[in-house]
């Protein structure tokens, strides 16, 4: 269990993600961290602690530029430290490019590890959203696809439970897996900021009125055109599945206050124990 945010258009996305980040702060207290991009430079804070420990006023201000990536780490795979906290960040010949965060955990870690790692992949983790950050930007980079098309890669050969946020210097991609196990929701400000998040009680802290959720294996794309909806095609068998929703996220991962796979939880929550 994690909790992600994820900012676009926003002059002072920084603290736009931190306020969301405080929100979901139950989703995970050992570390934290925002990535930001100025559409020229990313930059990338994390450490060890609370939200409120560690991105007071004077560090976020640190932190220019309109797109900005959140997490806070509850530890599944990988060691309690700060290599293994989030957002990642890859470097190319072009200087920061790529940074990632992600909810859930990978199956099949070893053995994309070990494919990634036999292509001269190196990593500084043993977190699947480190993983999750190198596979794409070895398809995008070393194959020459797409975002879009790394992505659709990745759903089809890493296996396993995802709701990410991507962010480049320009652009923000948010997606989840074929199964759609972990819940990801995303919303507007009356700035038309965009802000994604892994509970709406984020949206809320941030006066972000909800959209939708993000679909099963659907990637949104945001930039300077605007939204872009990258749904599954009906006829891809190999994308499509039946959504498996983690029971965990109306019975004890989200706030009561938050609104999980078109349903409220607090709701839920008194239906089971009247049952």
């Amino acid at each position: 269990m994690c909790g992600i945010v994820g900012v676009y258009n926003q002059t002072h996305a920084a603290e736009l993600a931190a306020n969301a980040l405080f929100a979901v702060q139950h989703r995970g207290q050992e570390s934290c961290g925002i990535a930001v991009s100025d559409g020229k430079v990313l930059r990338l804070r994390k450490q060890m602690g609370l939200v409120s420990q560690v991105f007071p006023h004077e560090e976020l201000e640190k932190l220019p530029g309109h797109i900005a990536i959140g997490h806070v780490r509850y530890p599944t795979r990988g060691t309690s430290s700060e290599f293994n906290s989030q957002p990642h960040l890859v470097e190319t010949l072009a200087g920061p490019c790529y940074s990632l965060a992600s909810n859930g955990d990978i199956v099949n870690y070893i053995e994309m590890r070990q494919f990634l790692e036999d292509r001269g992949v190196y990593f500084h983790s043993n977190n699947d959203g480190e993983l999750i950050l190198k596979y794409l930007v070895y398809k995008i980079e070393k194959e020459n696809l797409s975002t879009i098309d790394a992505i659709k890669s990745l759903m089809l050969e890493v296996k396993g439970a995802y709701a990410t946020v991507l962010a480049t210097r320009n652009e923000m991609y948010m997606f989840r897996d074929p199964y759609g196990y972990r819940p990801m929701s995303w919303g507007k400000t009356d700035d038309n900021s965009i802000v994604v998040a892994s509970e709406t009680c984020a949206l809320d802290i941030v006066n972000a009125k909800y959209v939708s959720h993000v679909k099963q294996a659907e990637i949104i794309v945001v930039n300077e055109q605007g939204i872009q909806h990258v749904e599954n095609d009906p006829n891809d068998y190999r994308r499509l599945k039946t959504p498996q929703h983690c029971i965990f996220e109306h019975i004890y991962f989200s706030r009561p206050d938050s609104y999980q796979f078109n349903e409220d939880v607090f709701r839920v929550r008194k239906e089971i124990g009247a049952k």
